[in-house]
C-alpha cells in the first residue's frame, strides 16, 4: 500500500521538474507526479500517475500530463477513480469503453444522413424531381428538428410519437405523409445494417396503440379567418414588415395556398414568363382536376410575382423562403401574426380576429377561407373556378364537364381581382360584375 506523504502545494509541485521519477504529493494516497524523459527528444516531461489496487492487481492509473491538469484536477480525478474502485468498476476500462461509446455514436449514421442515402437511391423511383424536394423539404421542417442528428439506432418509438403529435390531429395528410418518409428511411436502415431494432415507425402493432387512427381524428371544420372587410388593413400593415415570414406569408395571401406549400416552394417550380407555379401534387395536398400528373398549377398576380422579383434567387432547387438559411418553421406565420395581432390591440386597434369563431385570433390557413368567401359574396365567378383556384376537387358533374382544362385564364383573372382587392378594396356597396361570360 502506498505510504501516506504530506501535501505538496501547487508552488511545490511546479518545482519538481528536473528529478526523474515518482514523486508523491499527497492529498489522496497514491497520487504521484512521474518525471520522465522522452526517449526520442530527451525533453523531460510530467504527468499524473494514481498507484492503487484494483481487485488483487497493483496498478499504475495515467490521470493525463502537467500542467495541463492541475494539482486540483489530478487529486478530484484520483478520488474519482477510487470511487469507481470501491464500487467494482475498474477505472481503465470503464474509460476504454465511455472513449468506446464516444467514438460510435462519431461514427454511427444518424437519421438525416439515412435519408439522403435514401433520396439518392430512390430519387429516380419518384415520379418527378420536384418529388424529391418535397420530400426533403417535409422531413427538414416536420422531422429534422426532431432527431435528425441523433443515430438512427438510437431513435425508438417515443421520439417519433414526439414527433408526430404537434401535426397529428391539426394536419392528417401531412402527418400521414411524413409518417410513410420516416418509416422509409428505418426501413433502409434496417436493411443497411445501421440499425438493428425494429422500424420505431411502424403503424400497426406499434404506433396504433399510441395515437389516433387518422380516421377518427375530429378535425374543425373551420379555422379563424379574417373577415375580407379587413384583408387591404391587414396587408397594409403586413407590408410594412420586413422579413422573410412577412414576404412569405404575403404570398401565401396572393395566391390562396397552404402553410406547407408558401414554406417548401423552390425557384424550379416559378415560371416568371408565363406568371404559374407549378406546387408538386406532394406537397399541394389536393389535385386540380384535369391535370393528369396531379402537379397544381397556380396563376399568379403581378402582385405576387413583383414580390417574387424582389428577393434574391437562388439556385432552382432553393428554397425561396430562408430566413438565415433555413426553412421557415411551421409556427413561423402564427408567430408572425400574433405579434401584429399584439400590436394592433396595443395601438388601440380591433386586433386580428374572426368574430364568427368567438373572437379567436386568425391563423394563415383562415386566409384561404376568407378568399373563398371573398369570391362568393363580391364576385360573379362559377364555384367551380373559386374551388379550382384553391386547389380543391370539384363536383363529378364538373369534372366530366372541365376535365380537359384547369381554366388558367379564368383563375389568372380571378387572382389579379384578388390581389387588386386586399390592396386597394373596392367600394363595398359596388355592384358585382357579371363575370360569367369571361
Amino acid at each position: 500500500m502506498p505510504k501516506i506523504v504530506e501535501a505538496k502545494s501547487p508552488a511545490a509541485v511546479n518545482k519538481l521538474r528536473n528529478e526523474e521519477g515518482l514523486h508523491g504529493v499527497g492529498g489522496v494516497r497514491g497520487l504521484m507526479l512521474q518525471v520522465s524523459r522522452n526517449p526520442k527528444s530527451g525533453v523531460l516531461r510530467r504527468s499524473w500517475i494514481l498507484r492503487t489496487t484494483v481487485g488483487a492487481k497493483r496498478r499504475d492509473i495515467g490521470l493525463g500530463a502537467f500542467p495541463d491538469v492541475t494539482l486540483e484536477r489530478a487529486r478530484a480525478k484520483a478520488r474519482e477513480a477510487k470511487t469507481l474502485i470501491e464500487a467494482g468498476i475498474d477505472p481503465v476500462e470503464e474509460r476504454r469503453r465511455i472513449q468506446e461509446e464516444l467514438r460510435k455514436r462519431q461514427t454511427r449514421m444518424t437519421f438525416r444522413q439515412a435519408a439522403e442515402k435514401v433520396l439518392a437511391i430512390k430519387g429516380p423511383e419518384l415520379r418527378h424531381r420536384k418529388s424529391k424536394t418535397g420530400w426533403a423539404g417535409t422531413l427538414e421542417a416536420y422531422v429534422y428538428p426532431h432527431f435528425g442528428d441523433r443515430p438512427v439506432e438510437d431513435i425508438d418509438v417515443d421520439d417519433v410519437v414526439a414527433m408526430l403529435e404537434p401535426i397529428w390531429a391539426d394536419m392528417p395528410p401531412t402527418a400521414k405523409k411524413i409518417l410513410q418518409r420516416t418509416r422509409a428511411v428505418f426501413d433502409w436502415s434496417i436493411a443497411a445494417g445501421h440499425r438493428k431494432a425494429s422500424n420505431p415507425a411502424t403503424w400497426r402493432g406499434r404506433l396504433d396503440a399510441l395515437l389516433p387512427a387518422p380516421g377518427k381524428i375530429h378535425r374543425a371544420t373551420s379555422q379563424p379567418s379574417l373577415p375580407y372587410q379587413r384583408m387591404a388593413e391587414l396587408m397594409a400593415d403586413l407590408r410594412t414588415r420586413e422579413g422573410t415570414t412577412a414576404r412569405a406569408l404575403e404570398f401565401s395571401i396572393l395566391t390562396a395556398t397552404r402553410s406547407t406549400a408558401v414554406r417548401g416552394a423552390t425557384w424550379s417550380e416559378i415560371d416568371f414568363d408565363d406568371a404559374t407555379w407549378t406546387l408538386p401534387a406532394d406537397r399541394a395536398g389536393t389535385k386540380i382536376t384535369g391535370d393528369e400528373a396531379g402537379d397544381v398549377v397556380i396563376a399568379l398576380s403581378d402582385d405576387a410575382l413583383a414580390l417574387l422579383s424582389e428577393l434574391p434567387q437562388g439556385n432552382p432547387d432553393a428554397l425561396i423562403f430562408l430566413r438565415d438559411g433555413k426553412p421557415l418553421s411551421e409556427n413561423a406565420f402564427g408567430n408572425l401574426i400574433g405579434r401584429m395581432h399584439d400590436a394592433s390591440i396595443k395601438a388601440g386597434g380591433e386586433g386580428y380576429t374572426d368574430p364568427r369563431a368567438g373572437g379567436r385570433r386568425i391563423v394563415q390557413h383562415g386566409f384561404r377561407a376568407t378568399f373563398r368567401t371573398w369570391g362568393a359574396e363580391r364576385t360573379a365567378y362559377p364555384e367551380h373556378v373559386l374551388e379550382m383556384a384553391l386547389g380543391h376537387r370539384v363536383s363529378s358533374e364538373v369534372i366530366r364537364a372541365y376535365r380537359r382544362t384547369t381554366l388558367l385564364e379564368r383563375r389568372r383573372k380571378l387572382m389579379a381581382e384578388w390581389a387588386s382587392y386586399v390592396t386597394e378594396p373596392a367600394d363595398q356597396d359596388a355592384k358585382i360584375v357579371n363575370l360569367r361570360k369571361n
